[in-house]
């Protein structure tokens, strides 16, 4: 399974995606120019060896087809993967800059003691 860098999660889904379904119409279209070209032969379906090279291009579409529904569950399960991490680093992004406010008042009133105390 492809795993994208850290820097760029979200881009892996799409293209992948992109990939399969360009493959997926270029099976389909084979598929269906097999059975435009070989339908004149279609009397004896049985057993011609055409009807069997149709009869294969038809099981490698079925196959493609669920190969393809696998391939976009796993997709989909990433996205989820990267909003989750996503969110995860917004609330740990919030919290660190709300840690930075209260550590720059805690200086800046050390600041102010120290001078108090300087002065006195």
């Amino acid at each position: 399974w492809y795993r994208a860098p850290e820097s760029q999660p979200q881009r892996a889904p799409r293209a992948l995606n992109v990939v399969l379904a360009s493959f997926t119409m270029k099976i389909l279209k084979i598929a269906a120019f097999a059975q435009l070209a070989f339908s004149a032969v279609a009397d004896n379906a049985q057993t011609s060896p055409m009807a069997r090279v149709i009869g294969l291009l038809e099981d490698m579409e079925v196959k493609v087809k669920e190969e393809t529904k696998a391939e976009d569950a796993k997709a989909s399960e990433y996205a989820a993967l990267c909003a989750r991490r996503t969110d995860d680093l917004k609330y740990e992004i919030k919290t660190a800059k709300s840690e930075i406010d209260e550590l720059t008042a805690k200086v800046s009133k050390a600041d102010s003691k120290m001078e108090a105390l300087a002065t006195s």
